[in-house]
């Protein structure tokens, strides 16, 4: 009876262990007070998971190590909203001056937004062109309430893991939520209260070791 039971108590342990076992995960928050309070769910599309609400899709995470001058020295690509395994290119366990965050947007349908692009465009990845054509009937272009607020994420390492908290977004609306489509950055740091999570637009998504980081800001 003893055995079975320390049996029991192994498997338990062990289904937990493999229920926590994400390398990555990343959550978001409704919140009416800052224009983000759509529903937001995963989803796996085309096999993919994906994380969602009524006007975006969050396809994919990406964390970047740099040195002092914004080169690139270790990167990883993760599914959200959790992975198991992320994808990782030279992950330096120390010498990083900065680690960022950036999550790839794009629309749930077209919009005129679609006419607006601010980054380095690639359609066999956000795939616009397969997309209805634009309607000015019944259109809701500016309708709020549907941004996106990260509210947390993780990234475990062998060494500290990696934590990303997004505190009050109404602290600064505009930086604390995601509100267009494309690449979006932030540092992948706790925010305390006095260091508030800030979203910006990221020019091009960088795809291998020696290229540099490049935003508006």
């Amino acid at each position: 009876m003893r055995i079975l039971l320390l049996l029991t108590a192994v498997i338990l342990i062990a289904v937990v262990e493999l229920a926590n076992g994400n390398e990555f995960e990343i959550h978001f928050k409704n919140e009416n007070a800052c224009n983000a309070g759509a529903p937001v769910g995963n989803k796996k599309v085309q096999g993919k998971s994906i994380v969602y609400n009524s006007k975006f899709r969050v396809l994919d995470a990406y964390i970047y190590w740099t040195n002092g001058n914004g080169k690139i020295i270790g990167m990883a690509v993760c599914n959200v909203p959790a992975s198991t395994g992320c994808t990782a290119d030279k992950v330096p366990s120390k010498g990083a001056a900065k680690v960022y965050l950036v999550l790839s947007v794009t629309l749930q349908k077209s919009s005129f937004e679609d006419q607006n692009i601010h980054y380095q465009y690639f359609d066999e990845y956000f795939e616009l062109s397969k997309l209805d054509s634009p309607s000015t009937a019944d259109q809701k272009i500016h309708q709020l309430n549907d941004f996106l607020f990260p509210v947390s994420a993780k990234y475990k390492t062998d060494k500290a893991d990696l934590i990303f908290t997004g505190n009050n977004c109404r602290h600064n609306l505009a930086t604390s939520v995601i509100s267009g489509h494309g690449y979006f950055i932030t540092e992948f740091k706790k925010n305390d209260g006095t260091n508030y999570a800030s979203w910006d637009n990221l020019y091009y998504l960088p795809h291998r070791i020696g290229q540099y980081i490049t935003t508006p800001n």
